[in-house]
């Protein structure tokens, strides 16, 4: 009877092996399919020893026995981080003045010399003032890793084409009067219209403060307002985010993964714009929040309307797709039942996993815990070093948006592991030295389809 016990857990097992290796052999996960193979052969040994080596069943019979001890710890819940569950506003430790555009790189690298928002920033920032004048020439995504390849160059160009003419129509005005439906009923229509124009990801939230901008300037225009006082803006956010390929991405840092953040950001630009002018048709207000146009910070946004939490990448990290997404938003008037922050352990796993920050070819995100920036206990990405090695290739990287665990592709296998991080007490500190034995610890650009290779 034992042995039949234990044949039927070792034949599961290779089962689990093969299916495993399938996976990794899909996913492009050389180490992980090998040793996937290689584990499916010694417990087929091991079955050789259970029904023909009876006098050595010991062996199996302490290994599956170390297996449900190891299940038994696994299957211990863990407290929730109360933390997570209290939005941003639970990171607040001290004085938190609502951000700086300007603080952006990418955008403050548009500043014009000689106005009064360059002259007021630089003299509360002359540090910065001199190496944003280095990068400010060389900002631009040419391919340049890639030898300025122009098929991909022209994908980037392309898509990053649209947000422009976007932001123009990014402001909707009431249409007609407003039109009475319960909020209920408005929240399941909304979040339905927004995924089926493509959105992976929808949440709900009420706008915080510390998320709207101050010095505010669209990227795509020259002038600044120069100012900190409290703005007028719509009560409600509608927040969505869109899938970035796991092929395009695991390219980086090479210009597949530059084509599909354009393509991505032009997307959420279509969805977040036809949003707006949906609300407005509706009776109300609606403002856009894309690449083309920005109020509001829309990682915390995100946070606040349960999506996901910020890792250690600086990135938000959604429960089904990690990483792997690219927002934009709606600011409404219109009434709508707002989501809660929720907690995936995040902050627990991004304790124990330091893949981002080994891998980040800049060295700029944090190997060390979170710490205050601007009265915000967090993970601070250094944006300086980071945009000078995106000038260096000429691409936005991504590879700690590929190389998060988290960001593996949204199967069966990766779902029942987020679901054991996101409840077990143990796999948030044993998960991450897992993954590094199954996938390694080093990035390895992946291989694309034919029409997107670059070589």
């Amino acid at each position: 009877m034992i042995g039949l016990i234990l044949t039927i857990l070792d034949f599961g097992l290779v089962l689990l092996m093969l299916y495993i290796a399938h996976e990794s052999y899909y996913e492009h996960e050389s180490q992980a399919t090998m040793i996937s193979l290689f584990g499916a052969v010694l417990h087929l040994a091991l079955m050789y020893v259970i029904l023909y080596m009876p006098n050595f069943r010991v062996i199996p019979l302490g290994y599956f026995a170390l297996i449900g001890v190891v299940a038994f710890l696994l299957l211990i819940p863990r407290k929730p981080n109360l933390t997570a569950l209290s939005g941003i506003r639970g990171y607040v430790i001290g004085e938190a003045p609502r951000p700086d555009e300007r603080d952006s790189v990418t955008r403050r690298y548009r500043l014009v010399k000689g106005t009064p928002a360059y002259d007021e920033y630089y003299g509360r920032h002359p540090e910065r003032k001199e190496i944003d004048r280095v990068h400010r020439k060389l900002n631009r995504i040419d391919g340049t890793i890639d030898g300025g390849y122009r098929p991909n160059v022209a994908m980037i160009d392309a898509s990053f084409s649209i947000p422009p003419h976007m932001k123009g129509i990014a402001f909707a005005e009431p249409k007609k009067e407003s039109y009475e439906i319960t909020p209920e009923k408005t929240t399941m229509i909304a979040k339905g219209l927004a995924k089926h124009l493509g959105a992976k990801v929808v949440g709900i939230c009420k706008v915080d403060p510390l998320c709207v901008y101050t010095n505010q300037r669209t990227l795509w225009e020259k002038m600044w307002t120069v100012d900190g006082e409290e703005q007028d803006y719509p009560p409600y956010a509608l927040v969505m985010a869109t899938e970035m390929s796991h092929t395009h991405v695991h390219a980086g840092p090479h210009t597949p993964t530059a084509a599909e953040t354009g393509n991505q950001y032009a997307n959420g630009s279509y969805i977040s714009t036809v949003m707006a002018h949906w609300f407005s048709g509706m009776g109300y207000t609606g403002i856009a929040e894309h690449t083309g146009h920005y109020d509001v910070v829309l990682p915390p946004l995100a946070v606040q309307a349960g999506m996901g939490e910020i890792g250690r990448n600086g990135f938000l990290i959604t429960p089904t797709l990690g990483s792997r997404v690219r927002l934009s938003a709606v600011l409404t008037d219109m009434p709508l039942v707002v989501d809660e922050p929720i907690d995936i352990a995040v902050e627990e796993f991004c304790e124990n996993c330091m893949k981002c920050a080994d891998t980040c070819p800049s060295d700029s995100i944090p190997t060390t815990g979170k710490a205050e920036y601007n009265g915000i206990l967090k993970w601070k990405v250094e944006a300086e070093t980071c945009s000078a090695y995106w000038n260096k290739v000429g691409t936005d990287c991504a590879i700690c948006m590929a190389i998060c665990p988290y960001s593996k592709p949204d199967t069966p296998l990766h779902g029942v592991i987020r679901w054991m991080v996101n409840n077990s007490w143990l796999a948030p500190k044993v998960f991450p030295i897992m993954d590094d034995l199954l996938y390694g610890k080093d990035w390895k650009v992946k291989p694309v389809p034919e029409w997107l290779d670059w070589k």
